[in-house]
């Protein structure tokens, strides 16, 4: 009988850090596995988190074309993003600028080729712009909304009239608006898309029949960011003695748009939800995105779920896939999933350190499996807001640490 050989890593901090000292231009993790001959699975996985553990103590910097030795003192790059507000289709975002002896609205979205004018009231071209008595007065320059006022001619010399006024463009302001109107985004339900998502009537088990399973007795957990607003997807794993049964649940969305409908129109038409640091241009109403499709804690949900037979290599031996009525039990995040499994920690009575351990394990083989296969590893730097000003300002912008 032959036993396998334990595991060992021996890698330290000054191994990693004097080799990419020795390296000329970013040095990629599959280069620097090859450099220390380091193969397998658990060993790849230990020198990821070694990485990662130089990366957060600031040893090491992490680019898009790989690992490198930070420049002692490099000044920090600030970054600047976006806000939301709204406005209906009698509206045009743009600048105040001055041409002859007139004032034009340029408009932020570079599609729309119409010319506008704004209406003065007892200004002269010098002067500030003066509109409604509750909003400020506008100067050549500023990032402005204005209503469109009726007018015979849809292309040239169309008459605005300025319903807000933002600090002046040279100050990067509400620069969410910005791009918001810059690339045209879809940002207003029509009345008849608001109807249909208001009607929508919520699942029950009365539901359940031959076309959707009740899998409400499954303790579902989701797990996302902390500051994640809807929760997409759900899993479930249990542990037998050779292999894995996992369950990924997924919002049934299909369920609540029916096929031409308006909702389903708008939403092809959108394509996807669109998130700045401060708000979110959502594909669907709130009540869908926000409430009947998104699969919140102790409440009946419309799901797609897939049931996966994988064993303790990774490998999928059977799947079924179905509709169902789930009800997850808790929400959690990663760093909680996280710190929980690192200190072997309950987060409660239903997710127990044994449930993680489970959890782990099935991605671990799963992972490991990738790994072996050479499939494609989409490693890419995110970043995160911290906070935003209350004059919508953003201070600080810092990379994500993945876990």
């Amino acid at each position: 009988m032959t036993f396998k050989k334990p595991f060992e890593y021996n890698l330290t901090d000054k191994d990693i850090l004097t080799f990419l000292k020795s390296q000329e231009e970013a040095t990629h993790k599959r280069e620097i596995a090859k450099a220390f001959s380091i193969k397998g699975g658990e060993a790849r996985i230990a020198l990821k988190k070694h990485l990662r553990k130089l990366s957060n103590e600031g040893q090491i910097n992490k680019t898009k074309y790989g690992y490198i030795i930070p420049e002692k003192d490099a000044p920090k790059q600030p970054q600047q993003k976006i806000s939301l507000q709204n406005k209906d289709k009698e509206t045009v975002l743009g600048y105040v600028e001055k041409m002859a002896s007139e004032l034009h609205l340029i408009p932020i979205n570079k599609r729309d080729n119409r010319k506008f004018i704004i209406q003065q009231k007892n200004a002269s071209i010098d002067s500030n712009i003066k509109v409604d008595s509750n909003v400020r007065a506008a100067k050549i320059g500023d990032f402005c909304l204005a209503e469109i006022l009726p007018s015979h001619n849809q292309k040239r010399n169309i008459p605005v009239k300025i319903i807000q006024v933002h600090a002046n463009i040279s100050q990067n302001p509400h620069l969410s608006d910005l791009a918001i109107a810059e690339q045209d985004i879809p940002h207003v339900f029509s009345p008849d898309v608001l109807e249909q998502a208001n009607n929508i009537k919520e699942i029950t088990k009365d539901d359940c029949g031959q076309h959707r399973a009740d899998l409400t007795h499954i303790p579902f957990i989701t797990i996302d960011g902390e500051d994640a607003k809807d929760f997409d997807d759900a899993v479930w794993v249990k542990k037998n003695k050779n292999s894995f049964t996992l369950k990924v649940a997924i919002a049934d969305v299909a369920y609540y748009v029916p096929f031409n409908s308006p909702l389903d129109i708008e939403a092809y038409k959108r394509g996807n939800s669109v998130y700045f640091p401060d708000c979110v241009v959502p594909m669907l109403p709130e009540r869908l995105s926000n409430n009947l499709c998104s699969l919140r804690p102790q409440e009946h949900k419309a799901a797609f779920v897939v049931t996966l037979q994988i064993d303790q290599n990774g490998h999928v031996h059977e799947y079924h896939f179905e509709r169902a009525l789930i009800c997850s039990v808790a929400r959690t995040t990663y760093n909680q999933v996280q710190e929980a499994f690192d200190h072997e920690q309950d987060i409660n009575n239903k997710i127990t350190f044994k449930y993680l351990k489970d959890l782990y394990s099935v991605y671990k083989a799963l992972l490991e499996n990738r790994i072996a296969r050479d499939a494609l590893e989409i490693d890419r730097i995110e970043y995160k807001v911290l906070h935003i000003t209350a004059s919508r300002k953003i201070p600080e912008i810092q990379q994500v640490t993945r876990l």
